[in-house]
């Protein structure tokens, strides 16, 4: 089960605005949780798992393997933007320096 069916599930067709107000969360936070924008905190995932009908292990390692895929996108990201400033370092290396 991915991260976003545990969501789906756990919102029990109920709207993100309802659902945060049941859960004791401001509903902006649990709304990046629903769009997979952000983890959740410890607390939150309890929650969701036991809404879901998950093990809190479930969740852990649904949790363990949505950071991964993060992660692999930001490391993809980081190595662009690294090549980026490797090329403008070196087009600034020959801009000459004007005085002010």
């Amino acid at each position: 089960m991915s991260y976003l069916e545990i969501v789906k599930r756990a919102l029990h067709g109920r709207s993100v605005n309802a659902t945060a107000k049941a859960w004791g969360v401001p509903q902006k936070t649990l709304d990046t949780y629903a769009k997979g924008a952000r983890m959740p905190d410890y607390r939150i995932a309890k929650i969701m798992a036991a809404e879901a009908g998950v093990s809190a292990a479930e969740m852990l390692d649904v949790l363990a393997e949505e950071e991964s895929k993060i992660r692999g996108r930001l490391d993809k990201i980081s190595k662009s933007f690294n090549s980026l400033v490797r090329g403008a370092k070196r087009y600034w290396a020959k801009v000459p320096a004007t005085a002010y």
